[in-house]
This record gives structure tokens, C-alpha cells and sequence, in this order.
């Protein structure tokens, strides 16, 4: 599925950075700006070794554990995204979208929804309003052939953010 890792998301992410880096939230971290321009060039590697250095000398930065478990999930490593997960949600807990990503992650290493359920109602319960996390609770029920369960996660992702692909889990169930 491509529920985090799509064109679209990939877009708000680089277009987020671009904000944080236009506020200045890189000044004073070169390592970190190089990761996020190494990114925003599509060239994963080198900017996942750039967040890297710039974790051994911020150890406590949240952002950069979430960039880094992005570049984790991008490249294909949802091991490695939900150690980032693990260390953000430690340093700082109530991060909705770290509870969602973390979930994803383990539902793509072949987690049932009952494992990864409790991630993604303690996202809802930090922001009732996350279509994302609705739709994936929508999605993974209805793959695991639970209407009864799916459909009314799959009715407040519509009502709280009607996206075409929100409709489409819908459908699945």
C-alpha cells in the first residue's frame, strides 16, 4: 500500500523541509541541510549518512529521527524507520504522525492490525481529526476481511478528509 510513501506525501514532506528551511531551522546544522538538500535530489543514500552525523550530534533532535525513519521507510528499511520511531516516540510522545508512521512500518513487516492497532488509536487519540490514521485502520481491517470492523474507521477517514484514495479503502471493505 501506499498510504505514507506516495508522490503526494513525498511532496508535502520536501515542501515542509523547504519551509523549515527557509525559517532558518537548519542554521547552525550543515549536516542536517545537506540531508534535507540530498532528498530533495532524490539521492537517499548520502542524506540518510548526512541525517546520521547529524543525529550523533543531536541525539535529543526529534526531527531529525523522523526525517531519518522517512529516509529508513523510502529506502525500503521499515526496520530501521521504526528504531527512528521508537527514539522519537521516546523523546517526545505525543507525536501523532510518529505513532501512525511506526504502525505503517510494522503492518508492512507483516503485522496484523491487532499489533498495530494500539499505535494507530493512540494516533486518533492525539489528533481525532487523522484521516491517515482512520484509513489505515480502514484498509488494514479490510484486508484482513473485518467489514464490520473497517467500516467505521473507513467512514470517519472520508468524512474527516474526503481523498479520493479514503473512498477507495472504503470500497475494499
Amino acid at each position: 500500500p501506499a498510504i505514507w510513501s506516495n508522490a503526494s506525501c513525498e511532496g508535502w514532506a520536501l515542501y515542509a523541509e523547504l519551509l523549515a528551511a527557509e525559517m532558518g531551522m537548519y542554521d547552525g546544522d550543515p549536516y542536517g541541510d545537506l540531508g534535507r538538500l540530498q532528498a530533495e535530489l532524490g539521492n537517499l543514500p548520502p542524506a540518510l549518512a548526512d541525517l546520521s552525523a547529524a543525529l550523533d550530534r543531536n541525539p535529543a533532535d526529534t526531527a531529525l529521527w523522523l526525517a531519518r525513519a522517512r529516509l529508513n521507510e523510502a529506502l525500503g528499511d521499515p526496520t530501521a524507520a521504526i528504531a527512528d520511531l521508537n527514539q522519537a516516540l521516546a523523546l517526545e510522545p505525543s507525536l501523532p504522525e510518529a505513532y501512525f508512521n511506526r504502525a505503517y512500518a510494522e503492518f508492512r513487516l507483516g503485522m496484523s492490525v491487532a499489533e498495530v492497532a494500539p499505535d494507530l488509536k493512540q494516533s486518533l487519540a492525539l489528533r481525532p481529526d487523522y484521516g491517515a490514521a482512520h484509513n489505515l485502520l480502514c484498509w488494514a481491517y479490510a484486508v484482513e476481511q473485518q467489514p464490520e470492523q473497517a467500516l467505521p474507521y473507513c467512514r470517519q477517514a472520508v468524512a474527516v478528509d474526503p481523498r479520493p484514495v479514503y473512498f477507495d479503502s472504503r470500497g475494499l471493505a
